[in-house]
């Protein structure tokens, strides 16, 4: 067990000599991507997706911001990154480029040789693109408004509810659970902050012939984590899942509820800045989670 360094005693008959061995993860050093459909991280004029890329080049200072364009023009080695994160909020139907052969056929090379993916919010939808999941059962509920017309929920926080199956799953590790629903909730978006709602996940219960949770987890090979906020289990929908390491390729998560959200939007009406979203801290741990334990798979 090398979770913390081993010391051998090698003997002779006239000598003893201790050797130190400490193990290094082959993941920790390497840098990690923020994939993006524009030509630099400083160019990228989506609020939400640079809030993202800001906290992730603050949080892992070795960051690299990586375009889709890049990818097509082989002017860059994915091979370099432990885990490539696309967090995709402006356009719900994906890039056009997102679906170019190069890139597709690029990033399921990085995955086939172990790399690690974090898809969120519309990003998720690529995981058919990729053959992560068969042809037509990639996420079949995605939605949201457009800029402008961003609003509140005065009445209720938004979040998730926890698999009870993987309640203790790395990912949800230090987030706090909020008991006051008939099952506990991640909270991580305040009912004040105003949001456009972006949602790119599974409707399990009526559409896709998946019937429920275990149709859903059969049909697509994923393991379904996190669920609507206020449920036990994921039979009506599914808004956190993995795709494990398996036969090579690397592992996948993707988060797709409206509630992770990075940037609140401006009051539509007045222009002012939004109330502050209290639960962001939420956010970003559970980002951090995400890729911590894609960097060790």
């Amino acid at each position: 067990d090398f979770t913390n360094p081993v010391v051998f005693t090698v003997k002779t008959a006239t000598a003893s000599v201790n050797y130190m061995v400490t193990a290094i993860d082959v993941n920790a050093d390497k840098p990690l991507a923020f994939l993006g459909n524009y030509a630099t991280g400083d160019a990228i004029t989506n609020a939400d997706e640079m809030a993202a890329y800001r906290w992730m080049a603050t949080t892992y200072p070795k960051t690299e911001y990586v375009s889709l364009n890049a990818i097509k023009n082989g002017t860059v080695n994915l091979s370099k990154y432990s885990v490539i994160w696309w967090h995709e909020d402006a356009t719900q139907t994906l890039p056009d480029i997102a679906f170019d052969n190069k890139v597709v056929t690029a990033v399921k090379n990085y995955r086939a040789a172990g790399g690690n993916l974090l898809l969120t919010t519309f990003a998720a939808r690529w995981v058919e693109a990729l053959g992560i999941v068969p042809p037509f059962k990639g996420p079949n509920n995605v939605f949201g408004d457009p800029y402008g017309k961003q609003w509140q929920d005065n009445n209720n926080n938004w979040g998730f509810s926890i698999n009870k199956d993987h309640a203790k799953h790395p990912v949800f590790t230090g987030l706090p659970l909020t008991p006051d629903k008939p099952y506990p909730v991640v909270y991580l978006l305040d009912k004040v902050a105003f949001r456009l709602n972006h949602c790119s996940w599974w409707k399990v219960n009526e559409w896709g012939g998946y019937v429920d949770a275990a149709g859903w987890r059969a049909q697509t090979g994923g393991i379904d984590l996190a669920g609507p906020d206020g449920s036990d289990n994921t039979n009506s929908n599914v808004t956190i899942a993995e795709w494990v390491k398996s036969n090579g390729n690397g592992a996948t998560l993707v988060i797709t509820p409206g509630s992770y959200d990075w940037f609140a939007e401006p009051d539509p009406a007045t222009g002012a800045p939004s109330p502050a979203n209290s639960y962001l801290p939420n956010v970003q741990k559970l980002t951090q989670n995400s890729i911590d334990y894609l960097r060790k798979q």
